[in-house]
């Protein structure tokens, strides 16, 4: 936890860390600041305490929803330290580390949103320049769903041969979305009440809010829609949960190789001790050594994973990383080739060592290897990183076995590392080169997990050496 909690401590949105009982673990200094407490202040608060709308003899129930649904976002109103209430909205997940329940949970300041609304309510005239002003996607349709405003923001939304949405259903203009837009539509209109939905939309991330305008006979006549694009925060949660899944799982197997090790120097040690080994001194010495030597290459393993998830995702440029992957490597007479675009990926910090090891894999197993490669392949919202070597390669039966922990003829966790700090961003590794024609990985990056930067142009040769 301690890891995940750096990874928040610089981020802009306020965050807090919940135990199952309510109490507030942890906070981040947005957090502290949006409430008006010092960080170690709130460590000793119950969130019902601040929370107005989850008061503590509701927090059971609340939880209870929150870890069935794993991810739920609503509005609700906090309670600051100087007394003030604050509208925010609260977007939570659920999650389990160690054996312990606890909720991460990211907060919103909507008082402008809901001053905003009000002054919809009230001006035909502010409602209008509102929605224009507005720099998040933002609609105000009938109640049957006809879009009767929509602002530069929101275009990029429907559908590219719609032009001018004005009268038009946006069951219609939102394709592929219409039957989620439609159920939270129908219930603003049954309930009278604000809904709040994620989910994508045009390969982004967003957390939509439909607020009704009731007429004055309390009938809905008037829904406005405003979508958050929530997409870098999402990024920011799931590299968090996997970081989390895979720390564990270094953890848990580091831990048993460890003790598997003692175990057995604690009963040669038992061994050493009795007249059985009489005449068997430089045996058993030679089995304790290698065990020493066994401990010692595991706690090497456990320094190849430290940093793991420590810091927060973000931009890597492609070619960047790949300069600094090599850089203090001793390549001897092996030549680094690129043949790369102004490529960025969405990755862990650690993506050089990621570079790095792939081109130590190539070195020490490579054997007649002259060169490795590094190109990007472009399929439709894929994109696949390709780094391949002229070197001996990889027999089929032994591709995915590679990635497991240990494997192979050094120490450290080579490939199977590389495979979690891709994995930490939602990016996969498989081998499938030619054995005899040489090594061939291929990393699969997720749509919205690429980009390509403007105004630069594809770099090729022997641009590392």
């Amino acid at each position: 936890m301690e890891l995940i909690q750096s990874s928040l401590d610089g981020a802009s949105v306020p965050a807090f860390w919940i135990g199952r009982n309510g109490r507030i673990l942890r906070v981040n200094h947005a957090a502290a600041m949006i409430l008006g407490y010092q960080e170690g202040d709130l460590a000793r608060i119950a969130f019902p305490d601040i929370d107005l709308d989850h008061p503590p003899g509701t927090w059971d129930s609340f939880w209870d929803t929150l870890k069935a649904r794993s991810i739920t976002s609503f509005e609700s109103r906090f309670r600051t330290r100087a007394g003030d209430t604050i509208p925010v909205e609260v977007r939570a997940s659920h999650s389990t580390h160690r054996g312990q329940e606890l909720g991460l949970l990211f907060v919103e300041d909507i008082s402008r949103r809901k001053e905003a609304e009000e002054a919809l309510r009230s001006s035909e005239g502010t409602l209008r320049a509102f929605f224009d002003a507005n720099p998040d996607p933002s609609f105000l349709v009938d109640a049957r769903g006809r879009i009767l405003l929509a602002n530069q923001a929101a275009m990029p939304l429907l559908r590219t041969d719609m032009p001018h949405p004005i009268g038009t259903s946006i069951f219609d203009a939102m394709p592929g979305k219409a039957a989620g837009v439609r159920d939270g539509f129908n219930e603003v209109l049954e309930s009278r009440r604000s809904r709040i939905f994620a989910g994508d939309i045009s390969g982004r991330f967003f957390s939509t809010v439909l607020s009704p305008l009731l007429n004055e006979s309390g009938e809905v006549d008037r829904v406005a829609i405003f979508a958050r694009d929530l997409t870098d925060q999402k990024r920011v949660e799931d590299a968090i949960r996997h970081a989390n899944e895979r720390l564990n799982l270094l953890t848990a197997i580091t831990r048993h190789d460890l003790l598997n090790d003692i175990t057995a120097l604690g009963m040669l040690l038992a061994l050493s001790g009795t007249g059985t080994a009489q005449g068997h001194e430089q045996e058993l010495a030679g089995k304790l050594n290698a065990l020493i030597r066994s401990l010692q290459r595991k706690m090497e393993i456990s320094r190849d994973y430290d940093g793991l998830g420590m810091k927060t995702p973000c931009w890597e440029d492609v070619i960047g990383a790949v300069g600094s992957g090599v850089a203090a490597i001793d390549k001897g007479k092996l030549r680094v080739d690129l043949d790369l675009p102004a490529l960025e990926i969405y990755a862990d910090p650690l993506f050089e060592r990621v570079v790095s090891n792939l081109v130590d894999n190539t070195i020490r197993h490579g054997e007649h290897a002259t060169f490795i490669r590094f190109r990007a392949l472009v399929e439709g919202d894929i994109c696949t990183l390709i780094v391949e070597d002229d070197g001996a390669g990889i027999p089929s039966e032994k591709k995915e076995l590679i990635f497991r922990p240990g494997y192979g003829r050094h120490t450290g966790l080579g490939l199977f590392l590389i495979r979690e700090i891709l994995g930490i961003t939602g990016m996969s590794i498989r081998e499938d080169g030619e054995l005899g024609r040489g090594a061939r990985f291929e990393i699969r990056i997720p749509r919205g997990g690429f980009r390509f930067r403007e105004g630069s142009g594809d770099v090729r040769g022997d641009a590392c050496v």
